[in-house]
């Protein structure tokens, strides 16, 4: 009766997986080995990611910033009575009335649109540092560099986020001898002043 029994039993049924799951039901497109879909992966990357510098130039390290000409002085807001070039730099503000390619985001300062790099003053006030009138304010030095463990010890920049023309801590990361080479830590540093353009 129990090898009756035995035989008795249903073939298995094989059911192929669904959209291309894994074993855990998750799809295998994009997923971790926690089932996830990829959070733990998106969380490691920004593990390294350093924040703050979308809007720097990997170039621009290598550039000499210039500074204020003399004779470039800004002027008093009211102190202009003309509607297309107060500062008189040759170049109309943005507006359709004064000419369809006018780019000057500041018309009180002579020295503004700026079209030779970067500029290691700090802006006016009201003003941004947007110096080349591109709509963005591009940072000359890496910010926010720590060197450390897991670190990018080829990394240089700023310790902090100096603003347009501030001065702050820069730093050259370098290699901590150890065996694995995972760690690194602070080589040279100095005081820098941020460029902008």
């Amino acid at each position: 009766m129990a090898v009756a029994a035995a035989c008795s039993f249903p073939e298995p049924e094989i059911v192929p997986d669904e959209a291309g799951a894994g074993i855990d039901g998750a799809a295998e497109t994009g997923t971790g080995d926690d089932g996830g879909t990829g959070a733990s992966d998106a969380r490691l990357d920004s593990a390294f990611a350093i924040d703050g510098n979308e809007n720097v130039d990997p170039e621009g390290g290598s550039q000499e910033a210039s500074t204020r000409p003399d004779g470039a002085t800004v002027l008093e807001a009211g102190a202009c009575k003309k509607t297309c070039d107060c500062d008189d730099d040759g170049v109309y503000v943005k507006d359709a009335s004064c000419a369809t390619n006018g780019n000057d985001c500041n018309d009180l300062d002579p020295f503004v649109p700026y079209n030779g790099g970067f500029v290691s003053d700090k802006p006016p006030p009201g003003f941004n540092g947007d110096w080349n009138c591109d709509g963005t304010v591009t940072k000359q030095f890496n910010v926010n560099i720590q060197c450390g463990l897991l670190s990018d010890c080829n990394a240089k920049g700023f310790t902090d986020d100096p603003g347009c023309g501030s001065t702050g801590n820069y730093v050259e990361c370098a290699q901590l001898i150890l065996p694995l080479g995972i760690a690194c830590q602070n080589g040279k540093t100095e005081n820098r002043v941020q460029g902008c353009r």
